[in-house]
């Protein structure tokens, strides 16, 4: 049996503790986790300053298959919406 994945999507403004907490977490767990930046793979500055520093683009990912994405922070899916439109 495969390991499960996950993809973890991260932009300006998105929670830190949430990503954090749920990477390490995943990870624990045996979870493939991805870190993907919806600008690419420079630093994402989160809701307290924080900068995170993503795995790979979200472009690179987009055609990929992951078992559970994640989204952390409300700010952050706001973010998302708006760069889909």
């Amino acid at each position: 049996m495969s390991a499960k994945t996950a993809l973890v999507i991260l932009a300006d403004g998105a929670e830190e503790m949430e990503a954090v907490i749920a990477v390490d977490v995943l990870r624990r767990g045996g979870v493939d986790v991805t870190v993907a930046g919806l600008k690419g793979t420079e630093a994402v500055q989160c809701s307290r300053k924080v900068r995170i520093l993503p795995d790979r683009a979200l472009q690179e990912v987009k055609g990929e298959k992951f078992d559970a994405v994640v989204l952390p922070g409300k700010l952050c899916v706001f973010t998302l919406q708006a760069y889909n439109k």
